[in-house]
């Protein structure tokens, strides 16, 4: 009777149904669905995420080319200045090189072509004032007047005021006219000698007078041919036939002439 008792409560409680939270297949449904919701949430979560991040990755991109803009300008600068190309010494050789070369051809061309090329300046010439009749006349004058007669410059200047050309044509004449005036003084001096005795000194003073310069008169004295001993002793005779002299009077009076102590002994010794 008890045993029969025992096996009926065990049947029963074999037969008693487990709660719905203790089967296995509700855990793995449960599993399912939570596997299936964490799914869903990553999902999301992703689609969300460029949204969000996006501005955070163009203001990272854009700080990474700041900074690299930044580091390739502090390196520039930290460069060398970058200097430019001087132009001036290599472009003046050059301009010098060619330009050497040009003058070197054409002198080569003109010698080979025996051309002679004289290199004229541009001178702005001012107009010529036509010669008057009065400035033609005493240019005419003026020639005659050396043909006939030596003159200095000056000379010959104050004869043409004294025949009455106005002072323009006098000037003109003078400046127009071809003269040697070394050669008119050598003349003045020749003439002098022809007519009277002179001593070197006084036919220098002479022709200082005369208006010649010291150049023209020193010239006409080293070329002239004289004989100043003989001048001395004519000079003497010219004395002795307007005046009486002792011999030392004529001596001291030879001196002052201009005459040398040999020239003027010389003249005493010979006179008659």
């Amino acid at each position: 009777m008890t045993k029969n008792t025992s096996r009926n409560t065990r049947s029963k409680q074999t037969n008693k149904k487990k709660p719905f939270y203790r089967k296995a297949w509700v855990w793995l449904i449960a599993a399912l669905i939570g596997f299936g919701a964490a799914g869903a949430n990553l999902g999301d979560a992703d689609e969300a995420q460029p949204e969000d991040t996006a501005p955070e990755l163009v203001e990272e991109t854009e700080t990474k080319e700041d900074r690299q803009e930044e580091t390739d300008a502090q390196a520039v600068s930290e460069q060398d200045p970058v200097e430019e190309p001087e132009e001036t010494e290599t472009d003046d050789a050059v301009e010098e090189e060619i330009d050497e070369t040009e003058d070197t051809a054409k002198e080569e061309s003109r010698e080979e072509t025996g051309e002679v090329v004289e290199e004229t300046e541009e001178v702005t010439e001012e107009p010529q004032n036509e010669v008057t009749r009065e400035q033609d006349f005493a240019l005419t004058q003026a020639r005659l007047n050396l043909s006939y007669s030596p003159y200095s410059k000056y000379a010959l200047y104050d004869q043409l005021i004294l025949e009455g050309y106005p002072e323009d044509a006098v000037q003109y004449a003078i400046d127009t006219i071809e003269a040697d005036w070394n050669e008119q003084a050598l003349k003045q001096a020749q003439d002098y000698l022809a007519h009277t005795s002179f001593s070197e000194d006084s036919l220098y003073d002479q022709l200082i007078y005369d208006e010649f310069t010291e150049e023209q008169a020193l010239y006409a004295i080293s070329n002239i041919e004289a004989d100043w001993n003989n001048h001395a002793l004519k000079q003497a005779r010219d004395y002795l036939d307007y005046s009486t002299y002792s011999d030392s009077e004529l001596y001291d009076q030879l001196i002052f002439e201009g005459f040398t102590p040999e020239q003027a002994q010389y003249a005493l010794d010979n006179i008659e």
